[in-house]
Formats: C-alpha cells, sequence, structure tokens
C-alpha cells in the first residue's frame, strides 16, 4: 500500500516522500526493466544467417517504371579468416570496431544515440559496432524503427556470448558490403585491386577499411570529387591502426594512397551512369545505406521522365556537340550539362551529365560552375524588387540587362542575395557573396540551382528543393515517398511577367 500523502505527519512532512517509497519508485522500474530483459535475452533466438537466399538486387526506375538499372548483387566469394592478413582485419577494425575484441558485442553510446534519434523523430542510427552491423546485415530487415534497434541489440548480445570473435569477425569479413558490387573482403580485393585478399598492402588494406562507411560514395574513380574525404577517411583508419598498437608510426608513414583499378566502361554519351549516382547519393542521404541498397531487393522509382531525358541528350547532341569540331583545339574543352525541374514540385525530369562517364564522372549538371551571364539577371532583379520594394528603372539597367552603377543598390546586397539563395542558388556559389558579379551576372553556379531558380519564377515564388526519387518500397510494400517541403522565396507580385 502506498503512503502518500503520509499518514499521522502534519504540514509540509505530509506531503515529503519517504525514503521507503522513494526506494520503492527507483526500485521497482528497475527490476521491471532489468527483469523483462532477461526474459527476452533467455527467449531471443539467435537465426541462422543465409544472406545468400535472401539478397536481392536493387531496381531503379524511371518514372513510368521501364528500368534504368540495377545495383548489388553481382559478385560474391566467401574466404576463412586464416586467408585473410592480420592487416587487413586489422584495417577493418581501426575503421569500423576499434574495440571489438574487448566489448560485449553492443555499444552503450550507440544505443543511446538510437534512443535520442528515436525520441527526435530522426533517422535511427545503424549499428555501431561490427557485431551489431553483422546482425542487422544478416539476420534483420533493413527497416530503420526501434523494434528492429531493440531486436539488433538483444540478438548481437547473445551471438557475442555463443560464438568467437573470430567467428564474428570473419562472417562480417564475408558478408559486408564494400561497393561496386562486391559482397565480402576477398570480392572487393578483386574488384579494388586485381588480386587475392591474402595478396593486399597495408595501404590497400586500410582503403577497404575505409570505404566500408559508404561504399559507392567514397569511390574515388567514380567520384574524384570524393577523392580528399576518401582520403581523410584512410587517414584515419591508418592512424586508428597505430594508435591501437596494430602498426608502428614508421609503418604508417611509408605508406601512400593507393591506385584502384578502373570502372566498367559504359557506351559514349550513356546517362545512365551519372544518373544512378545521384539517386544513389540521394537514397544515402535520406538513410538508406549501401547495404540496404544492394542486398535488399528494393525498387527505386525516379522522377526521370524518358521522353524528357531523350529530349534533353537529343537536343545536346543536335544543338551544341554536332557543332564541335576536332579541328578547333578550343572545342575540346567544352562541357555540357542540362538540368529539367518541374516548377510544381522539384521533381528533376531530365538531366544531361557529361559526354564521357568512363574517361570523366564529373556531373557537369550538378557539380561544373561557370559565369551565368544574362541569365542570372532575372533572380538579382527579383531580389532587388523584393529587397526595395521599388521596380529597377530603365536608367539602371543597360542593354544587356545588368545594373553598371551597382552602388545604388549596395546597402541592399544582403537581402537580395537571400532572395536569391532562396530561389535555389546555393550559398557559398562562387560569385555570389560579390555584389559587382551579383549585378552583373558573374555568378557561377551550376546547372542544376539554376534550373531551380528558374523553377520557383515559374511557380510564383514557391521554391521546392529539387530530388531525383520519388518512391522506395520492397516485397512488403511501400517503404517512402519523398515528401517535398515548399517555401515562399519572395511575394508572387514579385513575379516579372511571364507573358
Amino acid at each position: 500500500m502506498i503512503d502518500y500523502p503520509r499518514a499521522g505527519k502534519r504540514g509540509l512532512r505530509r506531503w515529503i516522500p519517504s525514503l521507503r517509497l522513494l526506494s520503492a519508485l527507483v526500485l521497482v522500474p528497475v527490476v521491471l526493466v532489468s527483469g523483462t530483459c532477461v526474459v527476452i535475452y533467455v527467449n531471443v533466438r539467435v537465426p541462422s544467417p543465409d544472406p545468400g537466399s535472401t539478397m536481392q538486387a536493387t531496381v531503379i526506375t524511371y518514372a513510368n517504371g521501364s528500368v534504368l538499372g540495377t545495383v548489388g548483387v553481382t559478385s560474391r566469394r566467401t574466404v576463412p579468416l586464416s586467408q585473410v592478413p592480420l592487416t587487413v582485419r586489422h584495417a577493418v577494425l581501426a575503421a569500423e570496431d576499434r574495440g571489438f575484441y574487448t566489448e560485449a558485442g553492443v555499444s552503450p553510446q550507440g544505443i543511446a544515440r538510437a534512443v535520442i534519434a528515436d525520441v527526435e523523430g530522426k533517422p535511427l542510427e545503424g549499428g555501431s559496432t561490427i557485431t551489431q552491423q553483422y546482425v542487422k546485415n544478416a539476420f534483420l530487415t533493413s527497416a530503420r524503427t526501434a523494434s528492429r534497434k531493440f531486436t539488433e541489440i538483444f540478438i548481437a548480445v547473445k551471438l557475442a556470448n555463443e560464438q568467437s570473435k573470430d567467428q564474428i569477425l570473419q562472417d562480417y569479413l564475408n558478408t559486408i558490403y564494400f561497393g561496386r558490387g562486391a559482397y565480402g573482403i576477398e570480392a572487393a580485393s578483386q574488384a579494388y585491386f586485381g588480386r587475392d585478399v591474402s595478396a593486399l598492402s597495408p595501404a590497400q588494406a586500410a582503403y577497404l577499411g575505409a570505404v566500408i562507411q559508404a561504399p559507392s560514395a567514397y569511390d574515388p574513380v567514380a567520384n574524384p570529387a570524393i577523392l580528399p574525404v576518401i582520403k581523410a577517411r584512410w587517414t584515419y583508419v591508418v592512424n586508428g591502426m597505430v594508435s591501437s598498437g596494430w602498426m608502428t608510426a614508421a609503418q604508417a608513414k611509408q605508406l601512400s594512397f593507393p591506385g584502384l583499378e578502373p570502372l566498367r566502361q559504359s557506351p559514349d554519351g550513356d546517362q545512365t551512369p551519372y544518373l544512378m549516382a545521384l539517386v544513389l547519393n540521394e537514397l544515402n542521404a535520406d538513410g538508406i545505406s549501401e547495404q540496404q541498397i544492394a542486398t535488399g531487393g528494393l525498387r527505386v522509382v525516379t522522377t526521370i521522365q524518358p521522353s524528357a531525358q531523350a529530349s534533353a541528350v537529343k537536343a545536346v547532341q543536335q544543338q551544341i556537340l554536332a557543332e564541335l569540331s576536332a579541328k578547333r583545339p578550343v572545342d575540346a574543352a567544352v562541357r555540357v550539362g542540362l538540368a529539367s525541374v518541374r516548377p510544381s514540385d522539384g521533381a528533376i525530369v531530365a538531366l544531361y551529365s557529361g559526354a564521357n562517364f568512363n574517361t570523366r564522372q564529373y556531373n557537369d549538371a550538378t557539380e561544373s560552375a561557370v559565369p551565368a551571364g544574362q541569365i542570372f539577371n532575372p533572380l538579382t532583379a527579383v531580389g532587388i524588387l523584393t529587397a526595395t520594394k521599388q521596380p529597377v528603372t530603365g536608367a539602371q539597367i543597360n542593354e544587356a540587362g545588368t545594373v553598371p552603377d551597382n552602388s545604388a543598390f549596395n546597402s541592399e546586397a544582403p537581402a537580395i542575395r537571400a532572395t536569391v539563395e532562396r530561389m535555389g542558388v546555393s550559398p557559398g556559389t562562387l560569385g555570389l557573396s560579390s555584389n559587382a558579379a551579383l549585378y552583373s551576372g558573374s555568378v557561377n553556379p551550376d546547372v542544376l540551382d539554376m534550373a531551380d531558380a528558374y523553377a520557383t519564377l515559374a511557380s510564383d515564388g514557391l521554391h521546392t528543393t529539387p530530388h531525383i526519387v520519388a518512391q522506395v518500397s520492397n516485397s512488403n510494400g511501400v517503404l517512402y515517398r519523398t515528401k517535398t517541403t515548399t517555401t515562399r522565396a519572395f511575394a508572387q507580385k514579385r513575379v516579372p511577367n511571364r507573358r
């Protein structure tokens, strides 16, 4: 019986809980939670892993459902741990779980992050320890839910008690996804370096450890712009091997970033690899891991319209590329990017990203930046109208459509710039911080940013962030549909007359 308010007490003391009551309030929940955990642990079973029978490639389609491409499940070869050099094992541990051989199979810090993420409504964190990662990949679904995370923790703890650390590490190394369609350390060794895992150098081993975090995104052959990031991650792994006592500082100093095998070739002009790379990047940003994409049998519907895409490629080839000549050396430096964004919802319906993915993976629609010139001036004009609430007079604009005497608007430049950014031009774009460039059109946005900004103009000042993924589903149904957020970049009455 709960004695509260306390009998036989008067005044304030009647309302102060007794030590016995306080103890009960603390101990009873602890006993209940502990008892529940014990019951769950005793009854939970470690299922038999059969990743080969459950893995399915992910299919990526155009908006109409026709297949754009597939990702994953192309190469696997299992090897015993005895054939994996210690250097390779240590590189993976340095990258993913330096306390693997001393921990209980789970990470309290990782569990805390998952609880906080769930409370805040954010995507749940992935498995922090190698044991948790292996459990998630081998035994569980790819659902990012609290119940899946809860199950993962108990299976990981029980697995750590029932199997040796070497067995868990061996199974992990043979099931983890490394990118390039490669599952397991042996397939990855062949895909990236063209050799068996037993022949990997320490530098190559460190690369494979580094790439686990984001396999496709970290491939500098497919994405040259990521090279500084993967080099930093590679250095982190090497430093981890040193700090863990698996390599001396002198040995680490002798290492250099390794060269990689080239990717499989695509036909000249083929836009598929560019589009696939953008889709994978967006899926990763939405919380879907490389492993889930490569093995989860997902069906990803993009926003790309086949007819619009074909028209975009045709327009570039006929209107620009056909006019180039091998006899003019300057033509060899011409790069073309094209982007089409639907104003109503920000869907990217067509892209032309480059002429040859095999020789240049750099995306000219989303990464190349060149002076926009006159096509930037309408954005500045809207910014001026929004900031000053006054139209720009003819005396302030020359025949080129620029504002030669920009001193009249210098005090309004921050507000003008903010409007341009709200329309879709990325903050930090080269030239945007310069008042002179802002008024002359010498700002250097990428093509997609400009398409985004013009889509905002077309939608009377409503801006929606561009996206290429429309929907993701699996055999159980739709996992999610992309939810777009619309914000007002400027008042509707500021839109220039489009007639």
